[in-house]
């Protein structure tokens, strides 16, 4: 019997920036697990949810966990995450404590990364239902859909066994689905 050892290395970066008032802000964050780095054209997953909860460089969490691991079977060997804000925080409604100068930068990388796009990419739309959030957080999901509006054909959301989309991947139901996104404004 051979015995085989595996060697995998998750290169993983992030930009970030802590606020004179404590808060946290993670404007992207990068997961790279191809065997050969140096191919661009290797396909990548550009996902934009609703705001960074707690995962960095090291330190994970339960939906990027999941991301990786569906997508990977996808043959996708690159993450790229965004978010409509850059806060960090672990509930939502703590995003009205967001500082405007930080988050103004937060579209900026979002634009960057979309002129960086390749034919094999895909950008998933993972906020999660938003329908019934603030005015502020669909006027920022408005905003994003405007900047995908060239990007349509790429865009992709889970939907669930209910026809509910887009759904949010802490949690990826067997049942579910992923799906072409249509752009539907709020």
């Amino acid at each position: 019997m051979d015995i085989e050892l595996v060697e995998k290395t998750i290169d993983t970066k992030m930009h970030y920036i802590k606020s004179e008032s404590g808060n946290e802000y993670r404007y992207s964050l990068y997961k790279d697990w191809r065997n050969n780095k140096s191919n661009c054209n290797d396909k990548k997953l550009v996902c934009i949810m609703l705001n960074p909860s707690k995962a960095k460089c090291v330190e994970g969490d339960n939906t990027i966990t999941n991301i990786i691991n569906y997508f990977s079977k996808e043959n996708f060997e690159r993450l790229v995450v965004y978010n409509l804000f850059a806060l960090m925080c672990t509930e939502p409604k703590e995003l009205k404590n967001r500082e405007s100068s930080y988050e103004e930068l937060n579209i900026k990388f979002i634009k960057e990364e979309l002129k960086m796009l390749n034919n094999e990419d895909i950008i998933f739309i993972g906020w999660g239902r938003i329908e019934k959030k603030s005015r502020y957080v669909k006027n920022q999901a408005n905003s994003i859909l405007d900047l995908l509006y060239p990007y349509e054909s790429k865009l992709r959301c889970f939907r669930d066994k209910n026809g509910i989309m887009p759904r949010h991947p802490v949690v990826i139901g067997k049942e579910w689905t992923l799906e072409m996104y249509k752009i539907n404004k709020y």
